[in-house]
């Protein structure tokens, strides 16, 4: 079974329709290493506007691609003069996706022909001519995804501030003390394997399996509440701490309301869109314990089942 974090990185590619045929290319170029989506493949959802389709199906993609192809002139009524350009609705998606991804997560193919907007001045696009172009920049671009799949951004994903709220407020404050008084410390974060279950009643049902009982670690100011695992502990001595981050939960109902979710059950958009945060919440918090010696020594991030 593939795990969440064996999913491929989603990409949308968004194109204007005569200028598919290049988004058919790129997406050829790039897969089978991504996931890529053609606005064609499906992609708007029946009885909803394509506006609210895009919007809300950013959440699910890592990153978003789209193609400015030679597809419209432009006049321009103050000096008369005319230019090549991409479609108008290619603009409004790039822009869109941008807002959601970042700037650093979304990309923009233009024909080298066209001439582009001018609020785009000063910003590095992928110029291609013919097929032999787009192979280029698909190569170009390549290198860049794969620096930004090493690298965690802050971005308006809940997940991102969750992931930093969990790594300062639980798991600093717990290695600080474990640290000081224990010789030999185990913390393992437990993500469920699933973002489909309700993850409250999944932790207790895992940590009865376990058999980990929970204890309070005493912290200036305040109590930690830790599950321990008591079949370790009376055998070795070892003090083998497991928590689920349940803190996840607030970014599963972040999607349900970008998704405008009025219903029982789960869509495929929903799930890719809930593990998309699974996934960026566990690369937010591997990044952070890069800089923290004894986190990084102790702390251990797996999946879980309950079979």
């Amino acid at each position: 079974m593939t795990t969440i974090m064996e999913v491929k990185p989603r990409i949308f590619i968004g194109s204007s329709s005569e200028s598919v045929k290049i988004a058919k290319e790129v997406k050829k170029n790039l897969e089978p290493e991504y996931e890529c989506t053609i606005w064609q493949d499906n992609f708007f959802q029946l009885n909803d506007s394509t506006y609210h389709n895009l919007v809300r199906r950013a959440a699910e993609f890592d990153f978003g691609i789209f193609i400015g192809g030679k597809d419209d002139r432009v006049l321009r009524i103050k000096n008369g003069t005319e230019k090549i350009g991409a479609r108008d609705n290619v603009y409004l998606e790039f822009g869109l996706y941008a807002g959601v991804l970042g700037m650093e997560r979304t990309y923009f193919f233009i024909h080298n022909d066209c001439g582009i907007a001018s609020d785009l001045y000063g910003i590095t696009v992928l110029r291609f001519r013919g097929q032999k172009g787009v192979e280029v920049c698909c190569r170009q671009l390549k290198e860049k995804l794969q620096e930004e799949r090493e690298i965690s951004r802050i971005s308006l994903l809940p997940s991102t501030s969750l992931a930093i709220g969990y790594f300062e407020n639980f798991l600093k404050r717990l290695c600080r003390q474990l640290e000081s008084k224990v010789a030999k410390a185990t913390v393992e974060i437990v993500i469920p394997d699933t973002v489909k279950e309700n993850w409250v009643s999944w932790s207790q049902i895992y940590y009865k399996k376990r058999n980990a009982k929970k204890f309070l670690v005493s912290e200036p100011g305040r109590e930690i509440p830790v599950y321990i695992d008591k079949d370790l502990y009376e055998k070795q001595g070892d003090i083998y701490i497991i928590d689920i981050p349940l803190t996840l939960c607030s970014a599963f109902e972040a999607v349900n309301m970008i998704m405008k979710k009025d219903y029982i059950g789960e869509t495929a958009s929903i799930i890719a869109s809930k593990e998309r945060e699974v996934r960026n919440f566990i690369k937010t918090l591997e990044c952070l314990k890069e800089n923290e010696p004894y986190i990084k020594k102790v702390c251990q991030i797996r999946f879980a089942t309950l079979s």
